[in-house]
C-alpha cells in the first residue's frame, strides 16, 4: 500500500485489476495501516505509512472532494463534487 502511495500520491481505495473504482466512502487502507502500527507489526516503515495516511486524507485525487472544500471551506450545494465515482467540479466563477 505504501508503494502505491509513493507512486500515485494516495493509498489504494479499491483496486480492481488495473482500474480504480471510486465507489466506497472513505479510504479503507488507513485503518489497516493504523491497526498494523498500533500492533507494532514489523516489515514496513511506520512513519512513512503514517505520512501516506495523512497525505491520502488531505490531498486531492480522483474521487476526493478536497478541491471544493479548500476553495469554499464547505460543500456548496450547487457544486457537484462527487458524481458517479468521478471528481466532477463545476466552475462557479464563469
Amino acid at each position: 500500500m505504501v508503494r502505491q502511495y509513493d507512486r500515485y500520491g494516495y493509498l489504494p481505495i479499491w483496486q480492481c485489476g488495473e482500474m480504480r473504482i471510486i465507489a466506497l466512502i472513505g479510504n479503507h487502507a488507513i485503518p489497516v495501516i493504523a491497526d498494523a502500527i498500533l500492533k507494532d507489526i514489523k516489515g514496513f516503515d511506520h512513519e512513512k505509512a503514517y505520512q501516506a495516511c495523512v497525505g491520502s486524507s488531505t490531498t486531492d485525487h480522483q474521487g476526493a472532494p478536497f478541491t471544493v472544500l479548500n476553495k469554499y471551506h464547505y460543500f456548496p450545494e450547487n457544486v457537484r463534487h462527487l458524481r458517479y465515482g468521478t471528481n466532477h467540479i463545476s466552475d462557479l466563477e464563469a
